[in-house]
C-alpha cells in the first residue's frame, strides 16, 4: 500500500500526543487529591470515582482523527486480478469472387452477417479482431471487447481482387499472439486464441501458401476454423484452402470436397 499525500500522515502524531496529555492530566488529578490532609473533607467535596466510561469520548475522538488523517493521505493499493486474454480473429476473404450472389445477398454479405451474429453472441470478455485479405492482408480491427468497433469494421468490408490466404493466416496468427501475450498455454499445449477463416476459393496471390500459413498457426498452438462460402449451384474459384481437415488444431469446415453454405 502507498499514499498519494503521505505527508498528511504527520497529523497522526496528534493522536499519541493527546493520549499522553489525557494520562498526564489524570495522574495530576490523583496527586492533587492526595494533597488534602483532611480526608473526611476530601470525601465530602470530591466526586465519586468515575468508571472507565469516561474514556469513551476521547477514544472515539482519537479514532475519528486517525480515520480522517488516513483518508486525507489517500491510501492506494495495486491489486492484480485475472484478465481474460481469450482472442478470436475473424479472417475474411474480400476477393472479387465474393461479389457472387449464390448466397444472398452476396457471399461477402453473408459472411458479414455471420460475423456480426458471432460478435453478438461471443462472451463479452473475449477479444475479437478482424483481418481481411485480397492481394494482401489488412488488419482492420485490433482484438477488442468493444463490439461497436468490431461491427463498424465488418460493415466497411468491400470486395477487391486476389486471394492471399497464406499471408492472411500469417497476419492473423501474429494478431492473436500479440493480443494473448505471454499467457500460459493450456494442458493441450494451445494458447487461448483461435482464427475463423471465411473464404470462397483457392489462393491466387501472396507469398505464403495456405499450408504454410496453417503451419504457423499450428506451431503457435492456435486453432483455425475454416468456412467455405458458396452453394452447390454457385461457382467456387478453384475451391480448396490448400490444407486438410483439422489443420491448425481446430475443426475445418469446408475442406476440399465438402461445402457448407453460409446463410444470411
Amino acid at each position: 500500500m502507498s499514499f498519494s499525500s503521505p505527508w498528511l500522515l504527520v497529523a497522526l502524531l496528534i493522536v499519541p500526543a493527546m493520549l499522553a496529555a489525557a494520562l498526564w492530566l489524570e495522574r495530576r488529578r490523583a496527586r492533587y487529591a492526595v494533597a488534602f490532609t483532611n480526608l473526611d473533607l476530601l470525601l465530602s467535596v470530591a466526586p465519586r470515582r468515575r468508571s472507565g466510561r469516561r474514556w469513551i469520548p476521547l477514544a472515539l475522538f482519537l479514532l475519528a482523527l486517525t480515520a480522517a488523517a488516513t483518508a486525507l493521505a489517500r491510501p492506494r493499493a495495486t491489486i492484480s486480478v485475472p484478465a481474460s486474454r481469450a482472442t478470436v480473429v475473424l479472417l475474411v476473404d474480400v476477393s472479387g469472387s465474393m461479389r457472387a450472389a449464390d448466397v444472398k445477398p452476396t457471399r461477402l454479405g453473408a459472411a458479414q452477417n455471420a460475423m456480426a451474429a458471432f460478435a453478438d453472441h461471443v462472451p463479452k470478455g473475449v477479444k475479437v479482431g478482424l483481418v481481411s485479405f485480397s492481394t494482401g492482408p489488412n488488419l482492420l480491427v485490433l482484438p477488442t471487447t468493444d463490439r461497436t468497433v468490431l461491427h463498424e469494421g465488418i460493415d466497411l468490408l468491400s470486395p477487391e481482387a486476389g486471394t492471399a490466404i497464406g499471408d492472411g493466416l500469417q497476419l492473423a496468427v501474429q494478431t492473436v499472439k500479440s493480443s494473448v501475450g505471454d499467457a500460459t498455454r493450456g494442458k493441450d499445449g494451445k494458447i487461448p486464441g483461435a482464427i475463423v477463416l471465411l473464404s470462397d476459393g483457392a489462393q491466387t496471390r501472396g507469398t505464403l501458401t495456405p499450408l504454410q500459413g496453417a503451419g504457423k498457426a499450428r506451431d503457435a498452438g492456435i486453432r483455425v476454423f475454416t468456412v467455405a462460402l458458396g452453394t452447390d449451384h454457385g461457382t467456387l474459384s478453384g475451391f480448396g484452402f490448400g490444407f486438410g481437415f483439422g489443420n491448425g488444431g481446430g475443426g475445418a469446415f469446408g475442406s476440399p470436397g465438402r461445402r457448407f453454405p453460409v446463410r444470411p
